[in-house]
């Protein structure tokens, strides 16, 4: 069993936790160039999680986008979408803003959003405004996809194999349509959660548990831009030490995997010694006790 997948596993049941709406977003485009393609189509539709293995949908925006240059043959097989269809349709620098509000504050789904979606909005977004596309938190169906399917269960990792061949849906289901692919993305979705929370709950006892000494404020005071990036927590341990960055970012000090760890036992115990509900908050906690804590016990 790897800890791998228990960490992405892990990374969604924390993600469905955050009572925070989610938009499920696929993108067609003109190439997989982020530089030099462009996107022609974006959907995105925002739900809740519904508690249990499902979501409600709440909003959507679908955009047709002008690129400025014909488009290949070969897309226009793919997706369906012609030049006539975008010939009045706005361009990039009118709908970038419409796209970014859209997504504002929300938690981005995607099907391999972190290899091509991502930085073809990343792209977008820098040439009309000079902002970046970053979010704190995102979940790609893809990668738990990959973990949580056996391998030999559908013949490749593409999202059509795997809920055509899976019976997530059916046969008339189309596909290279952004809408469609997230209304595809969603379903997968849906099917993967129950098999999440069993593996979560299968490795939890098998993961280290640490018992925490110390907890000590580092501020990296360096005049660069994003020095403030840097600043962490030191945490003693009885298996050594580790560095919480803010935003659910661990890290072992040594070359050690953090996924052999129980982190969220870790986490409990820092809050437990700072008086805080979230680790977010021990960063303050820390900082404002002179940048040390020690458990109440180390001073009986």
């Amino acid at each position: 069993m790897r800890m791998l997948s228990y960490d992405i596993a892990r990374h969604l049941m924390l993600a469905l936790e955050k009572p925070v709406v989610y938009v499920i977003y696929d993108l067609e485009t003109t190439g997989f160039d982020r530089d030099k393609d462009r996107i022609i189509q974006f959907y995105g539709k925002k739900v809740i999680f519904d508690g249990d293995d499902g979501f409600i949908t709440t909003d959507s925006l679908n955009l047709l986008i002008n690129p400025g240059f014909s488009l290949p043959e070969n897309i226009v097989t793919l997706t369906g979408i012609t030049d006539e269809m975008l010939e009045e349709k706005p361009n990039e620098s009118d709908v970038f803003r419409t796209i970014k509000d859209f997504m504002e504050g929300c938690v981005p789904i995607g099907f391999c959003n972190r290899r091509f979606d991502d930085e073809m909005l990343d792209s977008m977004f820098r040439r009309c405004s000079g902002e970046s596309f970053t979010f704190d938190y995102e979940i790609d169906v893809y990668d738990l996809a990959k973990v949580l399917i056996m391998d030999g269960e559908t013949s490749n990792r593409k999202l059509k194999t795997y809920v055509t061949e899976l019976n997530i849906v059916g046969p008339d289901h189309s596909f290279h349509d952004a809408s469609a692919d997230v209304d595809a993305t969603e379903k997968l979705l849906s099917y993967l959660i129950p098999f999440a929370r069993r593996h979560v709950e299968k490795i939890i006892p098998l993961l280290v548990k640490n018992k925490v000494k110390r907890l000590k404020y580092f501020e990296n005071k360096s005049l660069s831009r994003d020095a403030s990036k840097d600043n962490c927590i030191y945490i003693a341990t009885d298996n050594g030490d580790f560095k919480y960055m803010e935003k659910e970012k661990w890290q072992c000090t040594t070359s050690d995997r953090i996924e052999r760890y129980d982190i969220d036992d870790m986490a409990h115990q820092c809050m437990a010694m700072s008086g805080t509900d979230n680790m977010d908050d021990v960063f303050t906690a820390v900082k404002e006790a002179g940048g040390m804590i020690y458990p109440v016990a180390e001073f009986v």
